[in-house]
């Protein structure tokens, strides 16, 4: 993970749910400033995952980055539920994105941009035979601004992280998938007792929006459960609104070592003004983080929800 050799192992995931994943991939520098980055990898659970980003050299000192993104995802058996955990099924979701995406640094801690993307989706019908396939096709348009004053992405004891986003998706040809969405994220991190502890706080709202004889596709409405609500399984909740809270205590139980114990609290509606915070979801837990002065290296957490107990692990930062 940390090697800057141009061939290097991927380790992580290709999709939520998907389970651990490991592959190829390769990266290198070009010109002053440009950068190649991709991999393939397969997962235990045969999810498959390819990835392609190039980022152009950068504009005026870095103010302005532009990249280009590719990626083609196979995922045969993601979850759909309904009301209750039993009533559990599976669909075959494929996807695959070709876009740009560019941003502006206006200032150290600001950034604003945007993009756009010809997205390509094919989803069978966790219903089985009762309905058809979906299969849009999109010219998505997505446009971002962040505040960010954390020491770094990959791991940080103070500061704060405030993202906004918005995403068109119009399906070519009329069809009746067309959507909008849009999305906030709210992070905060508190240190202590001389940086050894640490209350982190996060913040999370999406919601779509439909003109009328519309809909969003169900496996592009948002969902809770897996690495946003744990205790419960990925993909537990979905629906086309949705909002989670969750809080952390982390301390230092060695030099790149740290403990957590953490409570999550969410839940999704079909109309935003239905969401109800008194009944939410939550799941309680432990964790344990493994991290150098920058990035987190490696993530274990038990949690329990009213729906059993879960073990997950990561390569990244929850938050």
């Amino acid at each position: 993970m940390f090697s800057t050799r141009p061939v290097y192992a991927f380790i992580g995931t290709t999709y939520e749910g998907g389970g651990l994943a490991v592959g190829p991939g390769y990266r290198r520098t070009y010109g002053d400033s440009g950068t190649i980055n991709a991999y393939a990898a397969m997962s235990i659970k045969n999810y498959r995952a390819a990835e392609l980003s190039v980022g152009l050299p950068e504009i005026g000192r870095g103010r302005l980055t532009v990249r280009l993104n590719g990626r083609y995802l196979n995922a045969p058996e993601v979850a759909f539920y309904g009301a209750t955990e039993d009533d559990r099924r599976t669909f075959e979701y494929k996807t695959a994105s070709a876009g740009a995406v560019a941003r502006v640094q206006a200032s150290k801690q600001f950034a604003f941009g945007g993009g756009f993307d010809l997205v390509v989706a094919d989803a069978g019908s966790p219903f089985g035979s009762v309905a058809p396939r979906v299969d849009p096709t999109y010219g998505q348009t997505r446009a971002f601004a962040e505040f960010d004053t954390r020491t770094t992405p990959g791991y940080t004891a103070t500061g704060g992280y405030y993202r906004f986003d918005f995403t068109d998706a119009r399906e070519t040809g009329s069809g009746p998938y067309t959507f909008q969405r849009m999305d906030a994220d709210v992070q905060r991190f508190i240190p202590f007792m001389r940086d050894n502890s640490v209350i982190a706080l996060r913040g999370l709202m999406s919601t779509t929006m439909t003109a009328d004889g519309n809909a969003v596709p169900f496996f592009l409405q948002p969902a809770l459960g897996g690495h946003t609500l744990r205790g419960y399984s990925s993909w537990r909740f979905r629906d086309r609104n949705r909002v989670l809270f969750t809080g952390e205590y982390r301390w230092a139980a060695g030099p790149f070592v740290d403990m957590a114990v953490f409570v999550d609290a969410g839940t999704v509606a079909p109309r935003f003004d239905e969401l109800d915070l008194g009944r939410l979801h939550t799941s309680h837990g432990v964790g344990l983080t493994f991290h150098t002065t920058r990035q987190t290296a490696f993530r274990m957490e038990v949690a329990r929800s009213r729906e059993g107990l879960g073990l997950s692990f990561s390569f990244s930062p929850r938050f």
